[in-house]
């Protein structure tokens, strides 16, 4: 075969694989999935929002087992959190801001809804948050100073849970979790529609249980142990396809 020829071939060899590579590069970006985030309370693609924002989707959350805050942190960057006197008192710090007492340095929300306690002898925290009760869509942690979204306890940023709205047809979920020093941990849902496209509801209950790290040698009694129930109800109401109305007491 004349050289030329072969250069010809080879040229054609060269743009047929290079064609082949855009094709496989154009596919490859049609299967990534968008991440929608709503830091800025509106629902914005991740990539086009000018918040440093770590988003925990609803499958992580459930293969991570993520039940509490720190389980959050274990997954997000310069997020730390401290334990206060009670269980629910975890004190959120982001980017090594964290208040010795009076109101945290980051807020931590439902739905966007700051939750944070303040304590003259201590540094705040989430006292009002029960994390067993939230049937969570996503978790959101936006990093740097957000007080124009969330307020003044957002100096550091904000830990926001997006809880999953009641669904249009009835659907019951049970999570059961056992672990050592007898930890039980048990959650169910039930969701359905009142009024058919109009008003939804859900249901939650919880139970919690553990005997403790250690045994009491006076009394044989078990020491850091507890034991919890709770339950919560929320309401969605649609009644145009322009307006809709959320309520969520958990």
């Amino acid at each position: 075969m004349p050289v030329s020829r072969l250069a010809t071939a080879a040229a054609v060899a060269s743009a047929a694989g290079l064609f082949s590579g855009t094709l496989l590069a154009q596919n490859n970006a049609q299967t990534v999935e968008e991440l929608v985030v709503s830091v800025r309370k509106t629902d914005e693609n991740i990539q086009e929002v000018p918040v440093q924002v770590t988003s925990l989707s609803s499958e992580v959350v459930r293969s991570e087992a993520i039940r509490e805050i720190g389980d959050v942190a274990r997954l997000t960057p310069s997020l730390q959190f401290d334990q206060g006197f009670w269980a629910q008192d975890t004190r959120v710090s982001i980017r090594g801001l964290f208040n010795r007492a009076g109101r945290p340095s980051a807020a931590v929300l439902i739905d966007g809804i700051d939750v944070s306690s303040e304590a003259f002898e201590s540094s705040g925290g989430s006292g009002l948050l029960n994390q067993r009760l939230l049937d969570v869509e996503r978790i959101e942690v936006a990093r740097g100073p957000q007080s124009a979204l969330y307020g003044r306890a957002a100096f550091a940023g904000g830990l926001n849970y997006i809880t999953r709205r009641p669904d249009d047809e009835l659907t019951t979920t049970a999570d059961i979790r056992i672990a050592e020093e007898g930890r039980l941990d048990l959650r169910g849902t039930v969701s359905g529609p009142l009024i058919d496209d109009v008003l939804s509801a859900k249901i939650i209950g919880s139970h919690y249980e553990l005997d403790g790290d250690y045994t009491n040698p006076n009394t044989g009694g078990d020491l850091g142990g507890g034991e919890s129930d709770g339950i919560g109800v929320s309401f969605e109401w649609t009644p145009s396809d322009s307006f809709s109305a959320y309520w969520n007491n958990t």
